[in-house]
């Protein structure tokens, strides 16, 4: 019984541990202007009406950049999950990984 107990602690952890080496940073907002070209884009979103400061997305994904120059024309709302470990809470440009997911509004 106590071995079967320390087997799945040990999946437990194992589990939990690898969720959190995928750390990620979730920002919504808009795309308040994109650098880059089709092998690859830079996408800075704002949070709020008149932000001060912006995250700092990065992509090669094909689908990605073109889901999220749509989004930038028409000034619709996004969430983007980044590769950063951790999203900054200090400066004017904000480093918020490569791009993982979207979400459009």
């Amino acid at each position: 019984m106590k071995k079967a107990l320390l087997a799945i602690m040990v999946v437990v952890a194992l589990v939990a541990m690898s969720a959190m080496a995928d750390a990620i940073c979730t920002k919504t907002g808009r795309i308040l202007y994109s650098t880059g070209g089709p092998g690859g884009m830079t996408f800075y979103l704002g949070e709020g009406n008149t932000p001060t400061y912006y995250y700092r997305y990065v992509t090669d994904n094909p689908i990605f950049i073109n889901s999220l120059l749509h989004a930038q024309a028409g000034r619709r709302k996004v969430t983007i999950e980044g590769t950063a470990t951790i999203c900054p809470a200090s400066g004017t440009n904000r480093d918020a990984g490569l791009i993982s997911q979207i979400y459009l509004y």
